[in-house]
């Protein structure tokens, strides 16, 4: 858990005594609700609860062979290809009421990658319900995104933060009303609940190629619940 310290830039005292973020950012007697954390450590990828889906192409998924590192999505080596990982459609989070944090990295140029909640599993179409941290290297005049969609299409907001290869960690934060993008512990955005998802969701984190080389995004921690 010190990793996610040095990643957010701050120190936390006592933080190592929470079992996650969430206990170490909220009052002791507030409880979440379907409160879900997951480190990704040792040799294999839990596929009790994740399940890799290709929308385009033929992707992998995996643990990495090194230090803090976590798991490897790799998309196909096509032009457009994308998969990602969710909890095969469980769908326990409230669309007006629910927290998701993650540290995520983008370790190559030519990809884009996502991390967030969604409801609906199809490729790039106007119609999928979701919310997430995207880092799209050739989008947002070089900027990270929240972006969010629904039945009626999707949106794409720019923060005034870099893309990068670097772990972040990202939280988003739906209250029926707005939603937040948090980055390394600084509010980055804020935009209306009305271009969000307005269906059950579930954790998912994605990555799409652009060239013609296999893409990857890497994870290593992540943690849900509703409020």
């Amino acid at each position: 858990m010190t990793d996610l310290v040095r990643v957010a830039g701050r120190t936390i005292e006592g933080f190592d005594r929470f079992p996650s973020l969430y206990e170490a950012f909220r009052k002791p007697k507030q409880i979440a609700l379907n409160h879900f954390v997951f480190n990704f450590s040792g040799s294999a990828l839990d596929n009790s609860i994740w399940s890799l889906h290709d929308l385009q192409g033929t992707g992998t998924v995996g643990m990495v062979d090194a230090v803090d590192e976590g798991v490897e999505l790799a998309c196909g080596s096509g032009t457009l290809d994308n998969s990602l990982v969710d909890f095969n459609d469980i769908m326990h989070y409230d669309e007006d009421g629910s927290e998701l944090i993650a540290v995520t990295r983008r370790p190559n140029g030519a990809a884009r990658t996502e991390v967030g909640f969604k409801n609906t599993r199809v490729n790039y179409s106007s119609s999928k319900e979701f919310v997430s941290y995207a880092d799209w290297v050739d989008q947002g005049a070089g900027k990270v995104e929240m972006r969010s969609g629904t039945s009626g299409g999707q949106v794409f907001n720019t923060t005034a933060v870099a893309d990068n290869t670097d772990w972040t960690l990202s939280k988003i934060k739906l209250n029926g009303v707005t939603m937040e993008l948090h980055l390394n512990g600084v509010l980055a955005l804020t935009v209306g609940a009305s271009s969000g998802p307005t269906l059950r969701l579930q954790p998912y984190f994605k990555v799409q190629n652009l060239t013609s080389s296999p893409r990857q995004t890497r994870i290593r921690y992540i943690e849900a619940y509703n409020t």
